[in-house]
Order: C-alpha cells, then sequence, then structure tokens
C-alpha cells in the first residue's frame, strides 16, 4: 500500500459492533476451531499463505512511525475483531505458515499467535528499520524456529550503480517434517514513487543475496520467500529473484498458466499480482491460489501455495 495514504477501515457494521461491545475491555478467547493440529493433519503438508495486513496497528497512542495519526488507529474492540478476521483467515485456509506485512510491531504477530493457539503456533519477527512508516514485517507458523529470526542488518543490494537493503525483511529457518526450509518473508519500497523503480530491485537483489546465505545454514532443503513485493511477475524484481531458476514463482506452479484473476492489488486502477510466494526447485508441484480478502480490514488479497502429503519432497 502507498505509504502516504493511510487507510480509515475501522467502520463496522451496527449489529457487530453491538456484539464486539458486549463485555468489557478483555481480548476475545483464542479460535477453539484451531485446537486441534488439523492444519498439520490434513492433507497438505505444506500451506503457505502471505497478506499484506494493511497498517494493522493496535489501539494505543504509542504511534509507530511518522504516517499515522490517532484517528487512524482502531479502538480495542476493532483492533481485536481484525486480530480474529486474520487468525480467522488462517483457519479457514489451513495454513501451517502465514507471513505478515504491514503490521505494526512483533507484539500484533504475538496476539495473533494467542488467538490461534500459542503452544502449537510460533512466531518469527524482529523490529525493521522502516522509521517513517513504522510497518513491519512477521511470520507465525506451525513448524518449530531453528535459526532466526535474521533481519539481514548487514546486506545491501546492487543495482544500476544503487546500492540499498529492504528495510522490512524478516527470515528464519523452520524444522518441518521433510527437511530444514529457510523462509524470508519481505515488503519491498511501494510504487507509488517512481524513484523507488530502481531501489527496489536493488533491494530485491539483496534478498537473493540472504536467501542464498539461508540456504547454506545446516540441514536447509527447501526455501521460500513471501510477501509484498511490489512489482509484477514480469518485473524486473521478480526477474532478478527467479532468472536464476534457484527461485521459482509458485504463480507457475504445476504447470499453471497465469489468469487475469491473479491479482492482489489494485494500483492506478488496474489489479495486479504484487504479493508472491517464491519457492526453491526442491519443492515440485503443488496449488497456487489467490484468498480473496475483507476489505474492511485490508486492500491486499492473500495469496496461497500448499503441497500436498502426495507430492512432498
Amino acid at each position: 500500500m502507498d505509504p502516504s495514504m493511510p487507510k480509515f477501515k475501522w467502520i463496522i457494521p451496527g449489529l457487530l459492533l453491538a456484539i464486539l461491545l458486549v463485555g468489557c475491555q478483555e481480548a476475545p478467547s483464542r479460535l477453539a476451531a484451531n485446537d486441534s493440529d488439523s492444519n498439520l493433519a490434513g492433507e497438505y503438508w505444506l500451506s503457505a499463505t502471505t497478506i499484506n495486513a494493511e497498517w494493522l496497528w493496535d489501539y494505543d497512542n504509542n504511534i509507530d512511525g511518522e504516517v499515522l495519526g490517532p484517528g487512524d488507529i482502531p479502538n480495542f474492540n476493532e483492533y481485536w475483531a481484525e486480530i480474529r478476521y486474520y487468525a480467522g483467515l488462517i483457519v479457514e485456509n489451513k495454513a501451517n505458515l502465514v507471513a505478515f506485512q504491514e503490521i505494526e510491531g512483533c507484539h500484533i504477530i504475538e496476539d495473533i499467535r494467542s488467538e490461534l493457539g500459542p503452544d502449537s503456533w510460533h512466531s518469527v519477527c524482529q523490529p525493521g528499520r522502516d522509521t517513517y512508516t513504522g510497518q513491519d514485517v512477521a511470520i507465525v507458523s506451525r513448524f518449530p524456529v531453528v535459526y532466526g529470526p535474521d533481519t539481514f542488518p548487514d546486506t545491501f543490494g546492487q543495482y544500476a550503480g544503487t546500492s540499498v537493503r529492504p528495510t522490512k525483511i524478516v527470515g528464519a529457518v523452520l524444522d518441518t517434517p521433510h527437511g530444514n526450509m529457510a523462509v524470508i518473508t519481505t515488503h519491498l519500497l511501494s510504487r507509488a514513487n517512481p524513484d523507488n523503480d530502481v531501489r527496489r530491485a536493488a533491494q530485491a537483489d539483496a534478498v537473493l543475496t540472504n536467501f542464498y546465505r539461508f540456504m547454506q545454514q545446516p540441514n536447509v532443503v527447501h526455501g521460500l520467500v513471501m510477501g509484498d513485493l511490489n512489482d509484477s511477475p514480469d518485473s524486473t524484481p521478480l526477474m532478478l529473484l527467479t532468472s536464476s531458476g534457484t527461485l521459482k514463482n509458485t504463480l507457475y506452479a504445476n504447470g499453471r498458466n497465469a489468469t487475469s484473476s491473479d491479482c492482489s492489488f489494485t494500483f492506478q486502477g488496474n489489479c495486479e499480482l504484487i504479493d508472491h510466494i517464491l519457492k526453491s526447485s526442491s519443492l515440485t508441484g503443488g496449488e497456487f491460489r489467490i484468498v480473496k480478502t475483507n476489505r474492511q480490514y485490508t486492500d491486499h488479497h492473500a495469496v496461497l501455495y500448499r503441497l500436498p502429503k502426495e507430492q512432498a519432497p
């Protein structure tokens, strides 16, 4: 999303608001529907999702960044309604690995994890370097963390004479049933500023460098790069990430062809796929999907990639 245009998304239908306001200032109980291990016991061994949550801030007045003001943040009940929405989206799609972008801080991912059930979910989060928007990225996963989190502070990418590092990025190595997996989520620079085009390509170069390094961690056999890359599949940043063949866009998983409905965000009147899940060549087959979201909460659709158990490596 364009950081200069914060959302005003806190209008809740009267009936829902009335329900939410009954009671008091206590966080809702976590989702009972996710108490079982259904996400890992189902037909998919990997169900990865990336979601841009569009300025998911909490309800206090300690506002990160310089963009949002007191009039842009939710109240207590509006905030928890949104936390429950994202937790419900995860459960509904049986995701077991979820990357979030545009959250205020690591406490947001902890609230989502608490709603899902903290005993069976793990979080990957560390404050980022974007002090202007204050936005962070994070991962919540059923798979235990064996290395990380890492925000790669020393890695600068290069493109067309420009040197830039991603400011919103975090990665970890996760222990999956089919080998350790290196996972990175990032949010590259906005296209609202044309000057960012070259800088975004340099950021993509840095992401690829970090991915190579993570793949050298002990026992790592698979990898994913997930997030809001703010560019289409045929753009320079995406070509930099996928041209070597080390990473492949799950958009084309199982030999599928891209369609006009493969879009996650509307930019200047055109709906484009700018949210991506890229996978290592060790992960073959699988299914790519766009998951429609509620515009009350976000202006992005989610992207889902899942691998059935019969296609496990």
